[in-house]
């Protein structure tokens, strides 16, 4: 349920989305009034985005505003527990992968970890809450195996439980909910979604051309975790989006284009490039969105989802903005081209 907070003004969804750019240009002191911080710092909170958005108003002298002084202290302590877990969970990420190479299980690590280090210029700005572990669906059963004997206990509900039907389990290590691993075999976990649009482990093979072209396959799994995955309720879906598409080449835009075509995955693809359009506005050269929707051969984009409809996912727009995210889920399941690989 949403917040009581009332929504953005035009000015403060303006600089909450260049806070929010972790490539985006220093601000100076003078760039917004003081009075305007305060509601941009809890939205950064509720879009996931505050990393950044601290780290980039760091130098600016903030210090004898009372409010901004008692967000920040609250804050700092949250990001300190915040790293210590994220660190944890980089130590258990490389137990886990290198016991799964050991028995020669394939596997890929996904979204939170893999987007923080090589699409992040600071990782720290991309803090993760759990390890992402794509697999092939024959893989699953000696993964759990493997999970078991590094000391990680299943987590699954009693009754209802739903890991199969999402293709998703949890797992923590020594029972422990901070320490969370889960295991995909597809990352669309909405079974009706999933007949219109899946991805498992080999769509993420083809889309990043077999470790030949990265980019492309971060670029894709963001846009699939943004766009199927969470229907754009935050921010930072949209931050990755941006940091994945300011990694792609022309030589990558080549090999994605078949991807995209082969996977039908147009309009996830063409409404996440509007909405970094819309949002981040200066953050790419000149036409480079056109560029690339051209190179994609993407067709119009029947926008659906607006900017604003991402921003206001919290708080006074919410249920303006849940419905247009919901009427996307509508389309995408019902209106949009079929997909042609996997099961």
């Amino acid at each position: 349920m949403p917040d009581e907070r009332p929504r953005l003004t035009p000015s403060q969804q303006r600089l909450l989305c260049r806070l929010a750019d972790p490539e985006g240009g220093p601000l100076a002191a003078d760039a917004f009034p003081v009075a305007e911080i305060e509601p941009v710092l809890h939205a950064a909170r509720d879009h996931n985005v505050e990393p950044v958005v601290l780290r980039k108003i760091a130098g600016i002298g903030l210090s004898d505003n009372a409010e901004f002084e008692h967000y920040r202290s609250s804050a700092v302590r949250d990001r300190m527990f915040l790293s210590a877990v994220t660190k944890a969970l980089a130590d258990q990420a490389s137990r886990i992968a290198r016991a799964l190479g050991e028995a020669g299980v394939p596997y890929a690590l996904i979204k939170g970890q893999a987007f923080a280090e090589e699409l992040y210029p600071d990782p720290s700005d991309r803090p993760y809450s759990d390890i992402d572990i794509l697999l092939p669906r024959a893989a699953l059963a000696r993964a759990g195996e493997i999970m078991q004997t590094l000391d990680f206990v299943q987590f699954k509900r009693q009754h209802f439980d739903k890991s199969e039907a999402n293709e998703e389990q949890k797992w923590g290590y020594g029972g422990d909910t901070s320490l969370l691993a889960e295991l995909h075999t597809d990352i669309v976990h909405v079974p009706a979604l999933r007949r219109r649009v899946s991805f498992g482990f080999d769509e993420y093979d083809l889309a990043r051309g077999g470790g030949l072209w990265p980019a492309a396959g971060h670029f894709v799994v963001a846009v699939i975790h943004a766009a199927a995955g969470h229907k754009f309720h935050q921010l930072r879906l949209l931050v990755d989006v941006l940091q994945a598409t300011r990694k792609l080449s022309d030589d990558s835009l080549r090999h994605l284009a078949d991807t995209v075509s082969r996977l039908h995955i147009q309009p996830e693809v063409s409404m996440s490039l509007s909405l970094i359009d819309g949002l981040f506005p200066q953050a790419l050269p000149d036409g480079r969105i056109k560029v690339i929707r051209d190179a994609l051969r993407l067709p119009s984009c029947w926008k659906i989802v607006t900017p604003q409809a991402v921003l206001e996912a919290t708080g006074e727009g919410y249920w303006r903005s849940k419905f247009l995210r919901h009427a996307f889920r509508y389309y995408q399941m019902t209106l949009a081209p079929r997909r042609s690989l996997g099961a």
